[in-house]
């Protein structure tokens, strides 16, 4: 459906947190990164992203970016980002598995969280929408 969503569920140590967290953030270029994984390691992330030298060798930060149209994978591992481009449904997450099982039966992205919602306990909270090609939210 060429467009990313994400849940806004916040645990820890199997409790939630709240269901109110963004997990997406417009960077300077204007690229959308889609972020998962450890929140306190967001910024190591978006320190690698900006070239800077991040604190942390391999934090527990994952990123989808939309940048210009095209969507990327990122991580960092031993201090250095990477990206590839990704041309498949995919997903990142504790509810990862189950978001592209429903999108192998047919689910878009939104269908697809709001299915792990329904099996992955750190999944929940309202679901945002990004438009890939426009970088605007769905409604």
């Amino acid at each position: 459906s060429q467009t990313i969503a994400a849940d806004s569920r916040q645990t820890r140590n199997g409790v939630i947190v709240t269901d109110s967290c963004v997990k997406f953030v417009i960077l300077k270029d204007g690229a959308i990164a889609f972020l998962c994984g450890s929140i306190s390691d967001y910024e190591h992330w978006i320190d690698a992203y900006y070239e800077n030298e991040p604190s942390v060798q391999n934090p527990d930060a994952v990123a989808f970016v939309i940048k210009k149209g095209v969507v990327y994978r990122s991580a960092i591992d031993n201090g250095k980002i990477w990206f590839e481009q990704v041309n498949h449904n995919d997903a990142h997450g504790s509810g990862a598995e189950f978001a592209i099982a429903a999108m192998d039966f047919g689910k878009d992205a939104r269908g697809a969280v709001e299915y792990a919602k329904t099996r992955d306990s750190k999944t929940g909270g309202k679901v945002i929408v990004i438009d890939v090609s426009t970088g605007r939210r769905v409604k």
